[in-house]
């Protein structure tokens, strides 16, 4: 898991972002949700993760890019 997972997984999970079905993204991601659910073999380091990715989020938002 990585930050850049974590915040994707956010926007999907939210609605914000869609991926429409048998899209080239959402091929992607069905393949990608599997390996990358198993985590970090810290949970710490997966929480570390989840904090960037909401961090790059409120940055993104600051900017004006999301709402």
């Amino acid at each position: 898991m990585s930050t850049l997972w974590c915040f994707l997984k956010d926007l999907t999970d939210s609605g914000f972002l869609i991926f429409w079905e048998g899209s080239v993204m959402d091929r992607a991601m069905r393949k990608l949700i599997p390996m990358c659910e198993h985590g970090f073999a810290k949970p710490e380091d997966a929480a570390a993760a989840q904090g960037r990715a909401r961090m790059l989020l409120t940055t993104l938002r600051a900017d004006g890019l999301y709402r």
